[in-house]
C-alpha cells in the first residue's frame, strides 16, 4: 500500500521527453584551440543533459493497472519522490515556475494530503525527500496545497523529537531537508499564507536547534573525508552508496557563516585537490559522486557573496565545474550499460545535477522560455481518423500521428510513402528533420542580422516554427505551389496559429501561394532577401530530378539572376540537394553561380546543403566561430552553429583566412 499512495501524485507529462536532437552538437575540428573546443565540449554537456533530464523524468510516471496504481518507470515510492522534486526544480531554474503545476493532478493531491496516517509512516528518507518535494513545489507554485504538505511533513519529523543523530544515520539527511524547509519558511514568512501562523512560529522556533545539530555534524569524522569517505568500500551496494563527507560539507554550507564555512573548507587539508580520483569510480559508487556535487553545489550558493580571486569561492567553483563533468560522463555511460532509467543513481544524478544551476558554468537550459509559449505550442488535437488523406496539385498527401509527432507524408504512384515533415505537437521549435537544422547554417556566416528571408517549399511548416522561435523578429516570406499543403499545414500543423500571432517586435510572416520559379522570377517591386531557402520538391517528372527537385530552379542563369535582383549585398542562399544521379552536376551549378560556396553532406544522411554567397564573408573562420557560439547562445538554439559552422567550413571555396589581419 505505501507504494501506491504517492503515485497519484507523480503525473508526469510525455512532454518532457526530448528526442534526440538530430544532428546537434559534437566536438571541434583538430586545429581548434583549447578554449573552443573546452567551450563546444560544455556547450555538447549541456545539450545532452538537458535531453537526459527530460527523457528520464518522463520515464518515471504513473499508470493505471486494473484496480490499482502502479508505478511504471519508478522503481520506488522515494525515486517518484525525487523525479519530481527534480523536475519541480527543473521548471523553477529554466524560469516557468508557474508551469510545473501541469505536472500533478491537484485534486488527487487534496486527497492524498487528506490521510493523515500516511505522512506519518514514510521512513526517514522518504520524508526528507517529501520535504525537498514540498519545498520545490511550494517555490514553484505558491500553491497553499504545497505548503500544508510541508508543514505537516516537517512537524512528522524526528527532529521535533528528542533523538541523538549521527553522520551514519538517515537523520542526517533528514537535518539537511529540515534546515532548508526553514529557511524558505523565514524568507517568505506572510508570501504563502496571509499572516505568520501558530505552525510557522513553531517550526521556525525549532531552527536554532537544527542549526545547531547541523554545526556539530559538520565536524571532522574519521570516515567522512574524501580520502575516508566510508562509501568507498566495494562492498557497499549502490543504493548504500552516500557520501558521508557530503553530508558534513552540506551542514557545514547550511549552518555556518561566511567565514566559517571559508575556514571549514580551508581545514579540510586540500579537499578540493582529491577530486582527480573520482574518475575511477565503479558503478556501484556512482552516487557518491552526485552526493558530492550537492555538498559542492551548497556552499557555492553559500559563498556566492565574496568572489574574490583570493576566495575560497574559486577553489570550489573550479572543482564544481570539473566534477560536474566527471558526474555527468560516468552517469552516462552507466545509463549506457543498462538500458533503463529505474536505479537509484538516476534521481540522486537529476538532483544533483538540476542542483544550484544559476550558480554553475555549465547553465542548463531546459526547457527554454519560448518552448512554453501557449502560440508556439501546437494544440495535440486528434485527428478526425487514423490518417488524413487528400489529392494535392502533384501528388497524394496524407497525414499521420506517432508517438506525439505529426507526419507529413508525399505518396508515389508506386505506394512509396515520403516524409516530408515531422513536427513534435509539444514542441513544434524542436527540427526533428536533419537537414533542417544545416540548412540554418547560414546564420553565423551573415555579416549583420538577416532583417527578410524567403522559404520556397512549406511542407508541414516545420522551418516556419523553428524560424519564429530562433529568430521571432525576422520577416519570413514563405512560398508553397500547392494550397492542399498549405491547407494541411494550417489546420494540422499550427502554422495558422503563427500567422495570426501578434506580440511587440514579431517580424512579418507571409505565406505565399505559387510557384517558387514564378514568384523569384518577378522582380518588379519585389523585396530583396537576406536568405533565400530552397526546399522545393514536387512529384518527380519529366521537369524534375529523380528526387522530385525542379530543374527551373536549378539552373546557372536562375541562380545568377536571383542573386543579383532578389538577394541584399550581404545575401545568402542555401539549397537542400538530394541524393541523386545528377549530384554532381547540382553542386557545379552552385559553384558556378557564386563567387563563394560551400557544399556539405548532413551526416547520415542522403542530404547534401549548398550555400551560395553573393559576397564573400569577410570575417576569419576564428571570428565566425565566435559568432556562432554566441548565435546558440542568444537562440537557445538545442543544436550547436559551431558544429554547422564547421561543417560549411569544411567545404567552403574558396577557403577563409584562419586570421584576418
Amino acid at each position: 500500500m505505501r507504494c501506491l499512495v504517492l503515485s497519484l501524485l507523480i503525473l508526469i507529462t510525455t512532454s518532457y521527453t526530448v528526442r534526440a536532437e538530430q544532428g546537434g552538437a559534437g566536438q571541434g575540428r583538430a586545429g581548434q584551440g583549447r578554449a573552443g573546443q573546452s567551450q563546444l565540449q560544455d556547450a555538447e554537456r549541456r545539450r545532452i543533459w538537458a535531453k537526459e533530464i527530460g527523457r528520464w523524468s518522463a520515464y518515471c510516471i504513473t499508470r493505471r493497472n486494473r484496480e490499482n496504481l502502479v508505478f511504471s518507470g519508478c522503481p520506488s515510492r522515494l525515486t517518484a519522490i525525487r523525479s519530481t522534486a527534480a523536475v519541480y526544480r527543473m521548471n523553477r531554474l529554466s524560469g516557468y515556475p508557474k508551469e510545473a503545476s501541469r505536472l500533478v493532478d491537484m485534486a488527487q493531491l487534496k486527497l492524498w494530503i487528506g490521510d493523515p496516517k500516511f505522512i506519518k509512516e514514510l521512513s526517514s528518507l522518504e520524508r526528507s525527500s517529501l520535504i525537498d518535494l514540498a519545498r520545490e513545489g511550494l517555490q514553484a507554485t505558491g500553491h497553499s496545497i504545497w505548503y500544508k504538505v510541508l508543514t505537516q511533513a516537517m512537524l512528522s519529523s524526528q527532529w521535533f523529537r528528542a533523538i541523538t543523530c549521527s553522520l551514519e544515520s538517515s537523520c542526517a539527511i533528514e537535518l539537511i531537508s529540515m534546515i532548508k524547509a526553514s529557511q524558505l519558511l523565514k524568507e517568505s514568512i506572510g508570501h504563502f499564507t496571509e499572516s505568520q501562523s501558530e505552525t510557522d512560529h513553531y517550526l521556525l522556533a525549532r531552527s536554532p536547534v537544527l542549526l545547531s545539530s547541523a554545526r556539530h555534524l559538520s565536524r571532522p569524522h574519521p570516515r567522512a573525508t574524501l580520502s575516508t569517505d566510508d562509501s568507498l568500500k566495494p562492498t557497499h551496494s549502490l543504493k548504500q552508496a552516500h557520501s558521508l563527507w557530503s553530508l558534513r560539507a552540506q551542514l557545514a554550507a547550511l549552518s555556518l557563516s561566511v567565514g566559517n564555512l571559508d575556514r571549514w573548507w580551508r581545514d579540510e587539508q586540500g579537499a578540493m585537490k582529491q577530486f582527480s580520483p573520482l574518475s575511477s569510480l565503479g558503478p556501484k559508487q556512482y552516487g557518491v559522486n552526485f552526493e558530492r556535487m550537492l555538498a559542492l553545489g551548497s556552499a557555492l550558493v553559500h559563498l556566492q557573496v565574496e568572489k574574490s580571486p583570493g576566495s575560497i569561492y574559486q577553489e570550489i567553483s573550479k572543482s564544481f565545474h570539473a566534477h560536474a563533468r566527471i558526474a555527468m560522463e560516468q552517469y552516462l555511460k552507466y545509463r549506457r550499460s543498462q538500458r533503463q532509467y529505474t536505479f537509484e543513481v538516476s534521481s540522486l544524478g537529476v538532483i544533483a545535477l538540476t542542483a544550484d544551476l544559476e550558480e554553475m558554468k555549465l547553465p542548463l537550459t531546459f526547457p527554454p522560455r519560448r518552448w512554453r509559449s501557449g502560440a508556439l505550442r501546437v494544440s495535440p488535437h486528434q485527428l478526425p481518423s487514423s490518417e488524413i488523406r487528400a489529392s494535392g496539385m502533384f501528388s497524394e498527401i496524407a497525414i499521420r500521428d506517432l508517438k506525439g509527432r505529426r507526419g507529413l507524408y508525399f505518396i508515389r504512384p508506386n505506394g512509396a510513402q515520403l516524409l516530408e515533415t515531422e513536427l513534435d505537437l509539444s514542441r513544434p521549435d524542436i527540427l526533428q528533420v536533419k537537414y533542417t537544422q544545416d540548412m540554418l547554417a547560414v546564420y553565423p556566416l551573415l555579416p549583420q542580422r538577416p532583417i527578410r528571408a524567403l522559404l520556397v517549399g512549406l511542407g508541414g511548416g516545420a522551418m516556419v516554427h523553428a524560424l519564429r522561435a530562433y529568430d521571432p523578429q525576422l520577416d519570413l516570406d514563405v512560398v508553397e505551389i500547392d494550397p492542399v499543403v498549405v491547407r494541411f499545414a494550417r489546420e494540422h500543423f499550427g502554422l495558422k496559429a503563427l500567422e495570426n500571432e501578434r506580440r511587440p517586435h514579431l517580424g512579418e510572416l507571409r505565406v505565399i501561394t505559387e510557384d517558387g520559379f514564378a514568384f523569384l522570377a518577378t522582380t518588379s517591386e519585389a523585396p530583396r532577401y537576406d536568405i533565400i531557402w530552397m526546399d522545393a520538391f514536387l512529384q518527380p517528372s519529366e521537369e524534375t530530378d529523380s528526387t522530385g527537385s525542379p530543374l527551373n530552379l536549378k539552373t546557372v542563369s536562375f541562380l545568377k539572376r536571383i542573386s543579383a535582383e532578389r538577394l541584399t549585398d550581404q545575401g545568402v542562399i542555401a539549397i537542400n540537394i538530394n541524393h541523386h544521379r545528377g549530384l554532381k552536376r547540382d553542386i557545379d551549378t552552385v559553384r558556378a553561380s557564386f563567387p563563394t560556396s560551400t557544399v556539405w553532406q548532413v551526416p547520415n544522411t542522403g542530404n547534401y546543403i549548398a550555400v551560395g554567397f553573393k559576397r564573400a564573408p569577410q570575417l576569419s573562420t576564428s571570428s565566425l566561430r565566435a559568432k556562432a557560439h554566441s548565435i546558440t547562445t542568444s537562440q537557445q538554439s538545442p543544436f550547436s552553429y559551431l558544429t554547422l559552422l564547421e561543417r560549411s567550413l569544411a567545404g567552403m571555396i574558396p577557403p577563409l583566412p584562419i586570421e584576418r589581419p
